[in-house]
């Protein structure tokens, strides 16, 4: 019989090696999908993955350390970076829409009207 069981995980890891965890996967039926991470060491999550059900990424979404605010939320397909949406004067609102090429080029920026 078929097991189809639903499992969830979590292991915190020391990507860095300074005695300190840093990131934290969360697994779903053993493919991650979930990683947080502290990059600059503050205690803070400042840089979060989200993967797709295929285990490839989906989105990014980094974080201002200053005001711990958004900062870039970039979307992925088949873990190839396509648009990101930016914070570009630290407001917190997203009002920046850019469109990347098969190379990581950007092709297109627009801004994006926030009420």
């Amino acid at each position: 019989m078929l097991d189809t069981t639903e499992t969830d995980t979590d292991t915190d890891t020391d990507t860095d090696f300074d005695g300190v965890f840093d990131t934290e996967y969360q697994c779903h039926n053993e493919r991650f999908s979930l990683r947080k991470t502290d990059t600059n060491r503050d205690g803070e999550i400042d840089y979060i993955v989200e993967f797709g059900k295929n285990g490839l990424y989906f989105n990014t979404t980094i974080f201002n350390p200053r005001t711990t605010r958004i900062k870039k939320l970039q979307n992925y397909k088949m873990s190839k970076l396509v648009s990101a949406e930016l914070d570009k004067n630290d407001d917190g609102k997203l009002d920046l829409h850019v469109i990347y090429d098969f190379a990581d080029e950007e092709i297109s920026r627009k801004p994006i009207a926030n009420n």
